[in-house]
Protein backbone atom coordinates (compact mmCIF):
# COMPACT_ATOMS: atom_id res chain seq x y z
CA UNK A 1 0.00 0.00 0.00
CA UNK A 2 2.78 2.48 0.71
CA UNK A 3 5.49 1.56 -1.42
CA UNK A 4 2.74 2.23 -4.25
CA UNK A 5 1.08 5.81 -3.12
CA UNK A 6 4.65 7.05 -1.56
CA UNK A 7 6.82 6.09 -4.49
CA UNK A 8 9.82 8.83 -4.56
CA UNK A 9 10.08 9.71 -0.83
CA UNK A 10 12.47 9.25 1.42
CA UNK A 11 12.27 9.28 4.95
CA UNK A 12 14.45 9.13 8.07
CA UNK A 13 12.51 7.36 11.33
CA UNK A 14 13.22 6.90 14.80
CA UNK A 15 11.45 4.12 16.72
CA UNK A 16 10.24 4.59 20.20
CA UNK A 17 12.25 2.15 22.89
CA UNK A 18 8.78 0.92 24.22
CA UNK A 19 6.08 1.04 21.84
CA UNK A 20 2.50 -0.17 21.99
CA UNK A 21 2.45 -1.15 18.15
CA UNK A 22 4.85 -4.13 19.16
CA UNK A 23 2.94 -4.52 22.51
CA UNK A 24 -0.59 -5.09 20.62
CA UNK A 25 1.77 -7.42 17.76
CA UNK A 26 2.80 -9.39 20.49
CA UNK A 27 -0.47 -10.01 21.87
CA UNK A 28 -1.99 -10.96 18.78
CA UNK A 29 0.80 -12.84 17.63
CA UNK A 30 1.74 -10.74 14.93
CA UNK A 31 4.90 -8.73 14.19
CA UNK A 32 4.39 -5.71 13.94
CA UNK A 33 7.04 -2.27 13.59
CA UNK A 34 7.18 0.18 16.10
CA UNK A 35 6.06 3.23 15.75
CA UNK A 36 7.86 6.20 16.66
CA UNK A 37 8.83 9.55 14.74
CA UNK A 38 9.08 10.11 11.02
CA UNK A 39 9.54 12.68 8.42
CA UNK A 40 9.37 12.17 4.60
CA UNK A 41 10.11 14.12 1.87
CA UNK A 42 10.17 13.61 -2.09
CA UNK A 43 13.69 13.33 -3.34
CA UNK A 44 13.77 14.23 -6.90
CA UNK A 45 12.30 17.82 -5.09
CA UNK A 46 14.79 18.43 -2.13
CA UNK A 47 17.94 17.50 -1.12
CA UNK A 48 18.80 16.95 2.37
CA UNK A 49 21.95 18.74 3.92
CA UNK A 50 21.69 17.42 6.90
CA UNK A 51 19.63 15.42 9.80
CA UNK A 52 19.80 14.44 12.76
CA UNK A 53 18.00 11.55 14.91
CA UNK A 54 17.15 12.03 18.30
CA UNK A 55 16.36 8.70 20.15
CA UNK A 56 14.61 7.88 23.83
CA UNK A 57 17.86 8.16 25.58
CA UNK A 58 19.34 10.78 23.24
CA UNK A 59 23.16 8.07 24.22
CA UNK A 60 21.50 5.05 22.55
CA UNK A 61 20.75 6.10 19.15
CA UNK A 62 17.88 4.06 17.19
CA UNK A 63 17.47 5.13 14.00
CA UNK A 64 16.21 3.78 10.06
CA UNK A 65 16.84 5.42 6.79
CA UNK A 66 14.32 4.27 4.21
CA UNK A 67 13.68 4.84 0.84
CA UNK A 68 9.91 5.20 0.88
CA UNK A 69 6.97 7.41 2.67
CA UNK A 70 5.59 7.16 5.64
CA UNK A 71 2.65 9.42 7.34
CA UNK A 72 4.29 11.55 10.05
CA UNK A 73 4.53 10.70 13.80
CA UNK A 74 6.04 12.30 15.99
CA UNK A 75 7.10 11.86 19.46
CA UNK A 76 9.89 13.15 21.85
CA UNK A 77 10.62 12.95 25.64
CA UNK A 78 12.52 14.52 28.41
CA UNK A 79 13.20 13.97 31.93
CA UNK A 80 11.53 16.05 34.79
CA UNK A 81 14.66 17.40 36.48
CA UNK A 82 16.21 21.05 35.15
CA UNK A 83 20.04 19.54 36.17
CA UNK A 84 19.63 16.19 34.33
CA UNK A 85 21.52 16.54 31.18
CA UNK A 86 20.29 13.36 29.69
CA UNK A 87 16.59 13.71 28.05
CA UNK A 88 14.69 11.25 26.39
CA UNK A 89 14.05 12.80 22.86
CA UNK A 90 13.16 10.61 19.87
CA UNK A 91 12.57 13.51 17.13
CA UNK A 92 13.25 13.90 14.12
CA UNK A 93 15.06 17.20 12.53
CA UNK A 94 16.03 17.55 8.88
CA UNK A 95 17.31 20.18 6.75
CA UNK A 96 16.25 20.26 3.08
CA UNK A 97 16.69 22.34 0.14
CA UNK A 98 15.20 22.22 -2.84
CA UNK A 99 17.14 20.79 -6.01
CA UNK A 100 15.95 23.33 -8.14
CA UNK A 101 16.71 26.67 -6.90
CA UNK A 102 13.61 29.44 -6.88
CA UNK A 103 13.36 32.44 -8.47
CA UNK A 104 12.61 34.14 -4.99
CA UNK A 105 12.59 33.63 -1.32
CA UNK A 106 14.64 31.11 0.40
CA UNK A 107 15.56 27.96 -1.14
CA UNK A 108 16.43 26.15 2.54
CA UNK A 109 14.08 25.57 5.54
CA UNK A 110 13.99 23.19 8.32
CA UNK A 111 11.46 20.61 9.55
CA UNK A 112 11.13 18.94 12.95
CA UNK A 113 8.36 16.15 14.03
CA UNK A 114 8.01 15.29 17.62
CA UNK A 115 5.46 13.67 20.09
CA UNK A 116 5.02 14.68 23.72
CA UNK A 117 4.55 13.11 26.92
CA UNK A 118 0.70 12.29 27.20
CA UNK A 119 0.17 11.96 30.39
CA UNK A 120 -2.99 14.27 31.40
CA UNK A 121 -1.85 16.05 34.51
CA UNK A 122 0.40 18.75 35.76
CA UNK A 123 3.35 16.63 36.00
CA UNK A 124 2.66 15.56 32.51
CA UNK A 125 2.51 19.04 31.65
CA UNK A 126 5.90 20.10 33.47
CA UNK A 127 7.41 17.18 31.57
CA UNK A 128 6.12 18.51 28.01
CA UNK A 129 7.83 21.73 29.05
CA UNK A 130 10.89 20.36 29.13
CA UNK A 131 10.87 18.51 26.30
CA UNK A 132 9.84 21.99 23.92
CA UNK A 133 12.20 23.44 25.84
CA UNK A 134 15.02 21.17 25.02
CA UNK A 135 13.94 20.97 21.36
CA UNK A 136 13.94 24.76 21.11
CA UNK A 137 17.56 24.54 22.27
CA UNK A 138 18.97 22.46 20.04
CA UNK A 139 16.79 23.86 16.96
CA UNK A 140 17.82 27.23 17.93
CA UNK A 141 21.43 26.16 18.00
CA UNK A 142 21.55 24.74 14.39
CA UNK A 143 19.38 27.71 12.60
CA UNK A 144 21.91 30.19 13.98
CA UNK A 145 25.20 27.92 12.65
CA UNK A 146 23.45 27.91 9.28
CA UNK A 147 22.08 31.54 9.43
CA UNK A 148 25.81 33.29 9.97
CA UNK A 149 26.08 33.80 6.47
CA UNK A 150 22.79 35.85 6.49
CA UNK A 151 20.29 32.97 4.70
CA UNK A 152 16.68 32.82 6.20
CA UNK A 153 16.04 28.73 6.90
CA UNK A 154 12.86 29.14 8.62
CA UNK A 155 11.60 26.27 10.58
CA UNK A 156 8.60 24.20 10.44
CA UNK A 157 7.62 22.15 13.17
CA UNK A 158 4.91 19.55 13.52
CA UNK A 159 3.81 18.85 17.39
CA UNK A 160 1.45 15.89 18.55
CA UNK A 161 0.19 15.62 21.80
CA UNK A 162 -0.03 18.80 24.15
CA UNK A 163 -2.73 20.86 24.88
CA UNK A 164 -4.09 24.15 23.82
CA UNK A 165 -5.71 27.21 25.32
CA UNK A 166 -9.45 27.16 25.44
CA UNK A 167 -10.35 30.91 24.29
CA UNK A 168 -9.61 31.97 20.98
CA UNK A 169 -7.39 35.21 21.68
CA UNK A 170 -4.30 34.95 23.67
CA UNK A 171 -5.03 38.51 24.48
CA UNK A 172 -8.04 37.76 26.97
CA UNK A 173 -7.82 38.30 30.28
CA UNK A 174 -5.36 35.99 32.10
CA UNK A 175 -6.68 34.82 35.14
CA UNK A 176 -10.30 34.09 33.11
CA UNK A 177 -8.11 32.00 30.64
CA UNK A 178 -6.66 30.38 33.03
CA UNK A 179 -9.33 29.47 35.25
CA UNK A 180 -11.50 28.23 32.44
CA UNK A 181 -8.60 26.17 31.04
CA UNK A 182 -8.53 24.19 34.39
CA UNK A 183 -12.27 23.53 34.85
CA UNK A 184 -12.42 21.78 31.22
CA UNK A 185 -11.93 18.27 29.96
CA UNK A 186 -9.63 19.91 27.35
CA UNK A 187 -6.96 20.35 29.88
CA UNK A 188 -7.61 17.99 32.74
CA UNK A 189 -7.37 20.44 35.19
CA UNK A 190 -4.05 22.10 34.56
CA UNK A 191 -2.77 25.41 32.82
CA UNK A 192 -1.48 24.48 29.14
CA UNK A 193 1.85 26.17 29.54
CA UNK A 194 3.37 24.89 26.78
CA UNK A 195 1.54 25.82 24.19
CA UNK A 196 1.75 29.28 25.50
CA UNK A 197 5.53 29.02 25.88
CA UNK A 198 5.80 28.41 22.14
CA UNK A 199 3.27 30.91 20.91
CA UNK A 200 3.41 33.66 23.66
CA UNK A 201 6.17 34.77 26.26
CA UNK A 202 4.04 37.41 27.85
CA UNK A 203 0.90 34.78 28.30
CA UNK A 204 3.35 31.93 29.30
CA UNK A 205 5.06 33.84 31.89
CA UNK A 206 1.46 35.41 33.34
CA UNK A 207 -0.48 32.02 33.27
CA UNK A 208 3.14 30.58 34.94
CA UNK A 209 2.66 33.53 37.73
CA UNK A 210 -1.44 32.87 38.05
CA UNK A 211 -0.56 29.16 38.54
CA UNK A 212 2.45 29.34 41.17
CA UNK A 213 0.23 32.02 43.23
CA UNK A 214 -2.69 29.39 43.56
CA UNK A 215 -0.49 26.44 44.19
CA UNK A 216 2.10 25.41 47.58
CA UNK A 217 5.60 25.65 46.57
CA UNK A 218 5.78 21.78 47.23
CA UNK A 219 2.82 21.78 44.09
CA UNK A 220 4.45 23.95 42.34
CA UNK A 221 6.66 23.65 38.62
CA UNK A 222 10.27 24.53 39.21
CA UNK A 223 11.12 27.04 35.85
CA UNK A 224 14.06 29.02 35.12
CA UNK A 225 12.28 31.97 32.95
CA UNK A 226 15.71 33.05 31.82
CA UNK A 227 16.60 29.64 30.19
CA UNK A 228 12.89 29.96 28.50
CA UNK A 229 13.69 33.06 26.77
CA UNK A 230 16.94 32.31 25.16
CA UNK A 231 15.75 29.16 23.74
CA UNK A 232 12.12 30.29 22.57
CA UNK A 233 13.36 34.31 21.65
CA UNK A 234 14.83 33.54 18.33
CA UNK A 235 12.35 30.91 17.12
CA UNK A 236 9.13 32.77 18.08
CA UNK A 237 6.54 30.12 16.96
CA UNK A 238 3.18 30.97 15.29
CA UNK A 239 0.52 27.74 14.72
CA UNK A 240 -0.84 27.72 11.19
CA UNK A 241 -4.20 26.80 11.89
CA UNK A 242 -4.51 29.56 14.85
CA UNK A 243 -3.29 31.83 12.33
CA UNK A 244 -5.57 30.80 9.09
CA UNK A 245 -8.59 30.37 11.25
CA UNK A 246 -7.96 32.96 14.09
CA UNK A 247 -8.55 29.70 16.25
CA UNK A 248 -7.04 26.24 17.05
CA UNK A 249 -9.44 23.46 15.83
CA UNK A 250 -12.12 22.42 18.21
CA UNK A 251 -10.85 19.13 18.28
CA UNK A 252 -8.16 16.96 16.27
CA UNK A 253 -8.96 13.77 18.60
CA UNK A 254 -12.06 12.50 19.23
CA UNK A 255 -11.48 8.78 20.56
CA UNK A 256 -13.73 6.26 23.21
CA UNK A 257 -11.43 5.43 26.57
CA UNK A 258 -12.62 3.46 29.67
CA UNK A 259 -12.88 6.95 31.20
CA UNK A 260 -15.60 8.51 28.66
CA UNK A 261 -15.01 10.08 25.58
CA UNK A 262 -11.72 12.30 24.87
CA UNK A 263 -12.28 14.94 22.36
CA UNK A 264 -9.36 17.08 22.79
CA UNK A 265 -7.06 19.57 20.24
CA UNK A 266 -3.74 18.20 20.85
CA UNK A 267 -2.40 18.21 17.46
CA UNK A 268 0.07 21.16 15.90
CA UNK A 269 1.62 23.00 13.19
CA UNK A 270 3.85 25.54 13.68
CA UNK A 271 5.98 28.16 11.63
CA UNK A 272 8.13 30.77 11.94
CA UNK A 273 6.50 34.08 10.60
CA UNK A 274 9.08 36.45 11.21
CA UNK A 275 11.04 34.51 8.45
CA UNK A 276 8.52 35.80 5.88
CA UNK A 277 6.68 32.30 6.16
CA UNK A 278 2.73 32.53 5.14
CA UNK A 279 -0.34 29.96 5.45
CA UNK A 280 -2.54 29.86 1.93
CA UNK A 281 -4.74 26.96 3.25
CA UNK A 282 -5.63 24.63 5.24
CA UNK A 283 -6.42 21.17 5.33
CA UNK A 284 -10.24 21.05 7.60
CA UNK A 285 -10.79 18.93 9.99
CA UNK A 286 -14.06 17.07 9.64
CA UNK A 287 -16.89 18.06 11.09
CA UNK A 288 -18.75 16.73 13.88
CA UNK A 289 -21.52 15.37 12.09
CA UNK A 290 -18.87 13.66 9.43
CA UNK A 291 -17.99 11.43 12.67
CA UNK A 292 -19.05 8.15 13.52
CA UNK A 293 -20.37 8.25 16.81
CA UNK A 294 -20.98 4.67 17.46
CA UNK A 295 -16.99 4.22 16.99
CA UNK A 296 -15.62 7.94 17.15
CA UNK A 297 -12.04 7.41 15.83
CA UNK A 298 -10.86 4.73 14.55
CA UNK A 299 -12.88 3.45 12.44
CA UNK A 300 -14.04 2.10 8.84
CA UNK A 301 -14.33 5.99 8.19
CA UNK A 302 -10.87 7.37 9.31
CA UNK A 303 -8.33 4.44 10.05
CA UNK A 304 -6.72 6.51 13.21
CA UNK A 305 -7.70 8.24 16.61
CA UNK A 306 -6.48 11.27 15.07
CA UNK A 307 -7.32 13.99 12.02
CA UNK A 308 -4.68 14.58 9.51
CA UNK A 309 -3.43 18.38 9.74
CA UNK A 310 -1.96 19.90 6.76
CA UNK A 311 -1.00 23.14 5.91
CA UNK A 312 0.26 25.12 2.85
CA UNK A 313 3.06 27.31 3.13
CA UNK A 314 4.37 30.79 1.07
CA UNK A 315 7.70 31.73 1.65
Amino acid sequence: FFRHYLKGYEGLHVAKKVSPCTKIGEECGLSMLPDGVAVFYKSKVFKRIFHRLFDDKSVTRISYIFKISFVFFFFFDIKLEERCKVVDVPAVLVHLQWVQSKSSGTNEFIVVGTHLKSAKDMEGEAHRLKQTHYLATEISSYQQKVEQDGRQVPVFIGVFLFYSLCVNSLNSNILHCLRKCVLTKDTKGFPPLTYASITDDGLFKNMLKEYKEKNSSAARVVIDLDNYQKAYDKLRFYSAYKGFYGSEPKYTTWKKRQGGEDKHTIDYLFFQHLKGVGVSSILEIPEEKAVNHDSLLPGWEYPSDHFAIMAEFEF
